[in-house]
């Protein structure tokens, strides 16, 4: 491993978080410490699977988006080229026709790519607003069974920081 990656730094970063988020949550919710940095845990890798199968099609759906805009560009630079030609032996047409095929291409492309943009925005976006209903569910039925007291608050303000704290990390 090498020190320039910055590996060690956070593997440290991470231990050290977890040992703080433990006490934290020991603190103001005695029992949850290891149970919040497991679901924590747990939350990161749900919601690290959509967030990746979604980033691969977008990264796919960027390379066939760039690809059509070449294919575009280089079609348009010929025309330009040869535009007496084309005109000369009457290939306005064809031409045309080409060119709004190839349009089509890249229009497709980005309407891929806006949609595996919006499931990657949705997903991270998901995990971020969903740690606070985790954290107020877990607090006021596991933890305070079913009753919302100043302990379930408390739980849940911990349980919240618990998530933050280790997510920040990953």
């Amino acid at each position: 491993m090498k020190p320039e990656s910055g590996a060690c730094c956070q593997i440290f970063f991470l231990i050290f978080t977890v040992a703080v988020a433990y006490q934290e949550a020991e603190d103001g919710a005695p029992g949850w410490g290891w149970p919040s940095i497991g679901i924590a845990f747990m939350v990161v890798v749900v919601s690290l699977v959509p967030t990746l199968a979604a980033a691969d099609g977008l990264t796919k759906a960027q390379s066939q988006v760039q690809s059509a805009e070449a294919s575009l560009r280089a079609a348009y630079s010929k025309c330009s080229l040869f535009a007496e030609s084309i005109c000369f032996y009457g290939g306005e047409e064809s031409e045309a026709e080409r060119l709004e095929k190839l349009y089509v291409r890249v229009r497709l492309g980005f309407q891929s790519f806006a949609m595996y943009k919006l499931l990657v925005d949705l997903s991270q976006l998901a995990f971020y607003f969903g740690l606070a209903p985790i954290s107020m569910a877990i607090a006021a039925f596991v933890v305070r069974k079913g009753s919302w007291t100043q302990d379930s608050e408390t739980t849940f303000y911990v349980l919240n920081l618990t998530f933050i704290r280790i997510i920040r990390c990953c």
